[in-house]
């Protein structure tokens, strides 16, 4: 079972090298120029949060004892689904201003 573990881990490194280099490309593109340091700003805040409690949770699921790479694996997932709900940007104009983004939006 300790193989499979490795094999996992590896895998999950391999996926978190390939989030981080399409993160910045693709918030920068997800706001429009009037907040997009606000909302990568944010972005980043959220990450550094998750980065913070990771240590507490590592901690509690070894102590209820599941592995503790089970809750990050769930957040994922979770994220997963929701990252479909994001607009597609790719041969897109950038929005300028909040107000193109709403009319985008609501059109």
């Amino acid at each position: 079972m300790v193989w499979l573990e490795a094999v996992g881990l590896m895998i999950n490194r391999f996926i978190l090298c390939g989030f981080w280099s399409i993160f910045y490309v693709f918030v920068a593109e997800l706001y429009p120029t009037q907040t997009r340091s606000l909302g990568y700003g944010w972005t980043s805040v959220m990450g550094m949060i998750g980065s913070t409690l990771s240590p507490y949770v590592t901690t509690i699921s070894s102590s209820i004892g599941i592995n503790s790479w089970f809750p990050p694996a769930i957040v994922g997932f979770i994220s997963c689904l929701f990252i479909f709900k994001l607009p597609e940007t790719f041969g897109k104009p950038l929005k300028d201003i909040i107000e193109e983004l709403e009319k985008h939006h609501n059109s």
